[in-house]
């Protein structure tokens, strides 16, 4: 499960949220407040997910299959190395190949945070204010 955070961009359409994350809205708000003064900052709280490690498709092994092994294969080019395969066999070579992925990233400690969010709410738009007058 993927963890919501706060962020902050300078401006009114940040391409980028520099500041973060952080764990609360006040956080964030505090962190303007001491070194922004003044300053038009986008607040969000966002969420950026996890990567996509869900990647092997069968189409592509079983062409690289027959080409890794086409001097093995019927020399008139017929025939293939794994022939008539069900579509239920296909989904499941695709979910334990892409499982055993998942299963090496995970012991491996692999797994990095994206750059980018995957889902955004509570976006704000907030001026940084001295901390008697700050929301």
């Amino acid at each position: 499960m993927t963890k919501w955070q706060w962020f902050a961009g300078y401006g009114k359409n940040p391409e980028r949220f520099n500041i973060g994350p952080h764990n609360s809205r006040d956080e964030v708000v505090a962190e303007i407040n001491r070194d922004y003064l003044g300053e038009l900052f986008t607040i969000v709280e966002a969420n950026k997910g996890r990567y996509c490690y869900r990647i092997f498709d069968t189409d592509r092994f079983f062409e690289d299959l027959d080409e890794a092994n086409a001097e093995r294969l019927d020399g008139d080019g017929d025939g293939r190395v794994i022939d008539e395969v069900t579509p239920d066999q296909e989904r499941d070579l695709e979910n334990m190949v892409n499982d055993a992925i998942e299963a090496w990233v995970a012991k491996h400690g692999l797994e990095e945070t994206p750059w980018a969010f995957e889902e955004t709410r509570n976006e704000e738009l907030y001026i940084a204010q001295p901390k008697e007058t700050a929301e």
